[in-house]
């Protein structure tokens, strides 16, 4: 602490915790998160470390406490850890000595004694010995279920009567906020009695890094924050604002399992320090953002969803927090959604998308993406790259629609910048007429990112133009179609009825994916033509048990993402899967089957009444 921004504090910290009887208190004031706590154990574990062991120092944090009592155990606790599980049992009587007092205050400033606070004051010269020798550390007075003056009280006894000294750690912008008047008044009235001397605590971020980065368990990464990354964490910690240390401690430690889930693909990606240090800069504002609470949960695709409407509708642009941060965001938006809501990126996201940054680029590089990326080609080489490019789609090289979606998007920049000789509308004719000519499987189409989000490298200026627009739902219609295909194959081969026979778990997973390796059914509207009877009838056919859980997934199908709503497609199927129930019901009555029927019909029921409306696309 000798060259922090707050030696002073600890300086007169010094001064005041050698006073044989100073008759006041310190406050230490700071907002929640600014490295108050921090400072105080580290200050009390560096002075139990000097030489001089005649001062002693207690500790309890007031968070959630609601009685007196509860304070001098907790001390109690913190003196005798070996005895504390037994302070319960004997009703406190080692520590708090049975002793009770009444004090007065003044909190009007009337000369008339306005409060009178009952306090269980310990027998501190009975089992303290030396109690002026004590320094009495209360955190979290902001957080305390007991009434301020109360516990001021309390505290105000044990420094005037007591003769102990204190050291109070609040933020009284908490306390102060929203308070009434009244209690804003008591307070201040009973803290000017009480305190002495308060101080502002500043945020200690070189130390707190250096403290936070040594709880990291994982020695590669930490020797990566020590020697590379503090300037990163720094930069990214003063764009927030938000003076919040414990964003820093989360952060680092949920970085780690990221670090890990990169390293499980491919461990060459974290020897690169360029990529780590860009990947933790991005991490980190949109985890200060999240954890802040400024920005929800999930909503990063959302998000730039908005951007690019507000900007084709020519809105005033809008301010949102993740524009205070000039990074790449290097995975799709929908892809860090899903890492902050599941706690890990798949594979292929992975493989796919990192294999393709700068960082890693060579001779084997495909050659659109080294054009993505035309503004780090030489002069020389850029001509041979884009018609490497242009031959490729001449021989109809590409098949995945992400890849060519990409690449025309690469076209209209270059003709934008004067590299490309075709005008937009040529370059969107060709667009179209390349979807004519290839087949796309439905294979090509997995990795298609429906959220039409990229990285903010290349491309993503044109990700706010009516051509990028146009060019990402044309090419929608044509997945549509690859899906229909898909589909209907399923249903013509009467494979998706064997799976319902034979393999009930793939079904299922099929029916309702929420996992691997079944996410690429998702957009499959699987049910559209299925045969409603031949379904019955094998369900029919199948134990209780599996009947069950057949219904429970045919339900998650509808409405366990309802921004996602099939209900549309599938209607039809839905309606005469009802129908038939009806006539089977007849048939079943008196049989514990009819119950298993009606059950049925009434979840169907439930999935129109819940997606009455469905979304239009």
């Amino acid at each position: 602490m000798k060259n922090s921004s707050n030696s002073y504090i600890k300086n007169y910290l010094d001064s005041y915790v050698e006073f044989d009887n100073p008759q006041f208190a310190v406050m230490l004031n700071g907002k929640w998160g600014g490295g108050k706590t921090w400072f105080i154990k580290k200050y009390i574990e560096d002075k139990k470390k000097e030489e001089n062991k005649t001062n002693k120092y207690l500790y309890v944090s007031l968070y959630g406490i609601s009685t007196i009592s509860e304070i001098s155990d907790a001390f109690f606790k913190e003196l005798h850890p070996l005895f504390a599980s037994k302070a319960a049992k004997l009703g406190g009587v080692l520590f708090r000595g049975l002793i009770k007092t009444s004090i007065q205050l003044d909190i009007n400033g009337d000369d008339k004694k306005d409060v009178s606070v009952s306090s269980e004051l310990p027998k501190i010269v009975e089992y303290l010995g030396d109690v002026k020798s004590y320094t009495l550390i209360f955190d979290d007075l902001e957080r305390c279920k007991i009434q301020l003056d109360i516990v001021l009280g309390y505290i105000n006894g044990l420094v005037e009567h007591q003769g102990c000294k204190a050291i109070i750690i609040a933020n009284e912008g908490e306390i102060l906020d929203g308070a009434e008047s009244k209690v804003q008044h008591a307070y201040k009235k009973i803290k000017e009695k009480l305190v002495g001397r308060s101080f502002t605590i500043e945020p200690m971020l070189e130390e707190a890094i250096n403290t936070f980065i040594l709880e990291i368990k994982k020695e590669k990464l930490k020797d990566f924050f020590q020697s590379q990354a503090k300037d990163v964490i720094t930069k990214v910690f003063h764009l927030s604002t938000y003076e919040n240390l414990r964003l820093i401690k989360q952060s680092l430690w949920e970085f780690e399992r990221l670090y890990e889930n990169i390293g499980a693909v491919n461990n060459s990606f974290l020897e690169n320090t360029f990529l780590l240090k860009d990947l933790l800069s991005i991490y980190l504002a949109f985890s200060f953002e999240i954890k802040q609470g400024s920005i929800e949960l999930g909503s990063l695709s959302k998000i730039r969803e908005e951007k690019i409407k507000a900007y084709l509708a020519k809105e005033s642009k809008k301010e949102i927090p993740l524009d205070k941060y000039p990074f790449d965001t290097i995975f799709y938006p929908n892809i860090w959604d899903e890492f902050f809501t599941k706690g890990f990126i798949s594979k292929n996201d992975i493989s796919e998308i990192l294999k393709r940054q700068s960082y890693f680029r060579d001779a084997n590089t495909p050659a659109w993406i080294k054009l993505l990326y035309f503004y780090e080609l030489a002069d020389d080489e850029f001509p041979i790259i884009l018609e490497t490019v242009k031959n490729d789609l001449r021989n109809k090289v590409y098949t995945k629609p992400q890849i060519i979606l990409d690449i025309y998007c690469i076209f209209f920049s270059l003709s934008e910048d004067g590299l490309y000789s075709q005008s937009p509308s040529e370059i969107m004719k060709e667009y179209k007429d390349y979807f004519s000519k290839i087949d796309m499987k439905f294979e090509d189409i997995e990795d298609f990112d429906e959220t039409g989000q990229s990285s903010l490298k290349g491309i993503c200026r044109k990700k706010e133009t009516k051509e990028f627009i146009e060019m990402f739902n044309f090419l929608k219609k044509q997945i549509s179609k690859v899906r229909d295909k898909e589909a209907n194959r399923y249903v013509q081969t009467s494979e998706l009825l064997k799976f319902m026979e034979e393999d009930i778990d793939k079904f299922i997973g099929m029916l309702c994916p929420k996992s691997e390796p079944y996410y690429k059914y998702y957009e499959l509207s699987l049910l559209k033509n299925l045969d409603a009877e031949k379904f019955l009838e094998i369900w029919l056919n199948l134990k209780p048990v599996l009947r069950a859980s057949i219904s429970r997934a045919l339900v998650d199908r509808y409405t366990y993402n309802p921004s996602k709503n099939r209900l549309n497609d599938e209607r039809s199927f839905l309606k005469k899967l009802k129908k038939a129930i009806a006539q089977e019901k007849e048939c079943k009555k008196g049989k514990v089957s009819y119950l298993h029927l009606d059950n049925l019909e009434k979840q169907i029921e439930d999935i129109f009444k819940t997606c009455e409306q469905p979304k239009q696309s």
